[in-house]
């Protein structure tokens, strides 16, 4: 009875350590099923998703977009840029432009004085010429104020005929002007064709020398004019300047 008792035991201990080896046997292949990938599921490995990527299908490469490249601006580009960047015009009167400024005189008649708000002295009539005071400023594109010149007055536009001094009747046929006496007949007014430059630039090729009265020769200066004291003192001297093309 003893030994039978100790074969069942014996037998028993047979049974669950081979019952242990069982379970570790099916928990080691499970994981490492698990770790691999499995046959013909299509995953791939980094470097094979890399290849796939830049082949596309049907083996052709797939083209990156081109970006247009803009063409290198020049030396003359940027000289003609810088220049134009300093065309002139005018201001009614009672308006300040942006930066540095000339109070100065053009001539202009009574009606087209005050069409481009400048300011006269007494009462001259509607088409009496006469000094009309305006300020000469920087162009700005932005402001509604700025004015600047005009062969003549386009048709339609709002402008007004003026007179500016200068000493060539071929100068001022050069910038389109009517030649008379000792002035140029221009036009001032709104989206201008025509603008001052600092004496010594001309960014479009055509200038003429062009003179009007400033109140004092620091505001001449002051936007690059080149003040003419002509009656010994600095009581409106006259500022030179040159006028062009305002638009390339």
């Amino acid at each position: 009875m003893k030994g039978s008792t100790i074969a069942i035991i014996l037998g028993a201990v047979i049974i669950v350590i081979i019952i242990i080896i069982i379970i570790v046997l099916v928990f080691a292949t499970g994981g490492e099923e698990e770790s691999a990938p499995p046959s013909g599921s299509g995953a791939q490995t980094p470097a094979a998703s890399a290849g796939s990527a830049s082949t596309g299908s049907g083996n052709s490469a797939t083209v990156a977009p081109q970006t247009a490249i803009a063409p290198a601006e020049t030396a003359e580009d940027k000289r003609i840029s810088a220049a134009l960047a300093e065309v002139y015009g005018i201001y009614p009167h009672s308006i300040l432009p942006r930066g540095s400024y000339a109070y100065g005189v053009i001539r202009a008649t009574g009606a087209g004085c005050s069409a481009i708000g400048g300011a006269v002295n007494g009462y001259p009539g509607d088409d009496e010429w006469t000094d009309c005071h305006v300020n000469f400023g920087k162009r700005d594109d932005t402001s509604t104020a700025y004015r600047g010149f005009h062969s003549a007055c386009p048709a339609g536009a709002k402008c007004s005929p003026i007179r500016i001094p200068m000493t060539s009747a071929s100068d001022c046929r050069a910038i389109g002007g009517v030649p008379a006496d000792d002035h140029c007949e221009l036009a001032a007014g709104f989206d201008p064709t025509l603008g001052l430059y600092p004496r010594g630039t001309c960014p479009t090729g055509t200038c003429a020398p062009v003179m009007f009265r400033a109140q004092s020769s620091a505001t001449c200066k002051a936007i690059g004019g080149r003040a003419l004291d002509i009656v010994g003192n600095d009581y409106w001297p006259e500022c030179h300047m040159n006028i062009g093309p305002a638009k390339r």
